[in-house]
């Protein structure tokens, strides 16, 4: 019992100290929360492993408990009647029968004390295994409820750290184009050729590979944002201004200008990648706004994708 408090106590510790107010310093990482909440959900399956086990005790020691008590009550009745008998008998019987059946009797009295409280003491432990299997799944419960809710908490916090990250990268984005604006002018050019590609081949839905397409056997899957309100009209890495509705992504590490087919369940869409980003450990791509609508993941905001390099064939 004391090493399940103990538990939820350190389970406790840990997470409010992921909690807005702690020092900057003393954040764990998303790594390190989403660490814990596997550690906690794991926990709570074996709490709930043993509660299930105390509740099988319980009942066995009830069922135990129960057939004590029937032996008992057997017992006393045998003994009424042996008494009774003995009596009756007795009135009937001559003095030296009497004095056989008395020593008799003796013995059997105290045959039926030892009965007796061997009986009583089978009873008293089956009830006492009873009680403790019973607080045992009080316990467990009690204790899976309380880490049913520090798990609710970090995964608060968890959603909290991806918005300020989200929102740290969106900051880190915006300040990017500044300098580029005045030292490389070229955006009117770069947009066109964009725009040419674009029209040149059928980005957006499409049923499968398009024509003049081939696949290169290179594939990028994992979580997907997306981005748009706030960079629309602003410049994105390819030096092409980006249109929040245009079939185009952000990659960190794919070649500007590659073409990707992305796949989500029954969902596919061609793409360009023409930006860098996203900047949030563990995303593989950012989706311009008309893609994600094309997928379906605006509202998800973050959603898992595979996405097939392809090449001119």
């Amino acid at each position: 019992m004391r090493r399940i408090a103990a538990y939820v106590g350190v389970a406790s510790i840990v997470l409010f100290g992921a909690m807005p107010g702690a020092a900057a310093d003393d954040q764990p990482t998303l790594a390190a929360l989403r660490s814990q909440r596997g550690a906690l959900i794991g926990r709570i399956a074996s709490l709930t492993d043993d509660a299930t086990r105390a509740q099988a005790q319980a009942a066995r020691a009830a069922d135990r408990r129960a057939l004590a008590q029937l032996a008992a009550e057997d017992a006393r009745r045998d003994v009424a009647r042996f008494a009774v008998d003995a009596y009756v008998d007795g009135a009937q019987s001559v003095q030296t029968d009497q004095l056989r059946r008395n020593g008799w009797a003796d013995v059997a009295s105290r045959t039926d004390r030892y009965l007796f409280a061997v009986l009583d003491d089978t009873k008293a432990k089956a009830q006492a295994e009873e009680d403790a299997a019973t607080a045992a799944v009080d316990e467990a419960r009690s204790a899976t409820e309380e880490l049913q809710q520090l798990r609710q908490q970090l995964e608060q916090t968890i959603s909290e750290r991806e918005a300020a990250d989200q929102a740290a990268a969106d900051a880190r984005r915006l300040a990017v184009p500044a300098t580029k604006l005045t030292l490389q002018p070229r955006f009117a050019r770069s947009t066109r050729i964009q725009g040419e590609l674009l029209a040149r081949l059928p980005f957006g839905m499409v049923s499968g590979i398009p024509d003049g397409l081939v696949p290169t056997g290179q594939v990028v899957a994992g979580s997907a944002s997306w981005y748009g309100p706030g960079f629309d009209g602003r410049p994105t890495a390819s030096g092409a201004i980006f249109d929040q509705e245009a079939f185009t992504v952000a990659s960190k590490e794919l070649p500007l200008g590659t073409i990707l087919l992305i796949t989500r369940g029954d969902r596919s869409v061609l793409v360009l990648v023409n930006d860098r980003g996203p900047y949030v450990a563990g995303r593989v791509l950012d989706l311009s706004h008309g893609v994600a609508r094309a997928l379906g993941t605006v509202q998800a905001g973050v959603a898992r994708v595979s996405a097939q390099v392809l090449a001119p064939a």
